[in-house]
């Protein structure tokens, strides 16, 4: 669901809207953020109460004709379509599709249409509106231009398929090449543990029950690297010694629970 919403001038700078008292007005707007990308919202008593306006406040919304309101409770925002306008890789149709079906669009305000007269409903031509729109909020946000300009900073929902995965396929070769194997891992733990942690006494040896430590302290690390993990603690003055009050942990030490 696109995650912002606008308000059209067209609607709210009107005297009539203007002219309701203060907490309609903010229980319109509040309808208005929190409404699915068809303009519908399933619990607007509830919305009512958690801001402190009044049953009378939700009513006369539906009075001035502000909303439709429904026999399920759900209601719907008449000027949806001229407050918003979504894009279409970002819009999800609403789960009351029973109520859209009683709803035609005409020019951009919601009507309930009867049942022999359902040409043109907002369910028959909702895909193609929807199809050709812009979402006008992403045309001025200033985070989307950066993003676009950059190519950087994008949240986790914005990354494609294919860069999570080869971003994961990366991430695994990382955490296999330090982890303990039939192919010499453990001694490649020792290694990287002997070169990254300078301050630290040498590991020594490779044995049976150090092969096991390693092996547990894989599971626990997750994907974080051998290497990263020894870096952190290279990088620490209380781990390494250098604080003064001890003289450093050994990797048996780090490679217990």
């Amino acid at each position: 669901m696109a995650q912002r919403r606008m308000f059209s001038l067209a609607v709210i700078d009107t005297d009539k809207f203007l002219e309701l008292p203060a907490f309609t007005r903010l229980l319109y707007y509040e309808l208005g953020m929190r409404a699915d990308d068809d303009g519908f919202i399933g619990s607007p008593k509830k919305i009512t109460r958690m801001i402190g306006a009044a049953a009378e406040d939700l009513q006369r919304l539906i009075d001035e004709d502000y909303l439709i309101a429904f026999d399920s409770g759900v209601v719907a925002v008449t000027h949806w379509k001229q407050n918003n306008l979504i894009r279409a890789d970002r819009y999800r149709q609403t789960v009351y599709l029973n109520e859209q079906s009683k709803l035609q669009d005409n020019n951009g305000i919601y009507a309930l249409t009867g049942q022999d007269n359902m040409t043109p409903t907002l369910a028959t031509t909702m895909a193609t509106t929807m199809a050709t729109t812009l979402e006008p909020q992403d045309r001025i946000g200033k985070d989307r231009i950066v993003k676009e300009r950059t190519g950087k900073d994008r949240t986790e929902q914005e990354r494609t398929a294919e860069e999570r995965t080869a971003e994961e396929r990366e991430e695994e070769k990382e955490y296999k090449k330090y982890s303990p194997s039939k192919d010499g891992g453990s001694a490649a733990v020792i290694s990287v543990f002997d070169s990254v942690c300078q301050s630290l006494p040498k590991a020594g040896a490779l044995s049976a029950n150090r092969e096991r430590l390693i092996a547990n302290a894989a599971d626990r690390l997750g994907r974080v690297s051998w290497e990263e993990y020894f870096r952190r603690v290279e990088a620490s003055d209380f781990l390494s010694g250098r604080n003064g009050k001890w003289q450093g942990c050994t990797l048996d030490w780090l490679l217990r629970a």
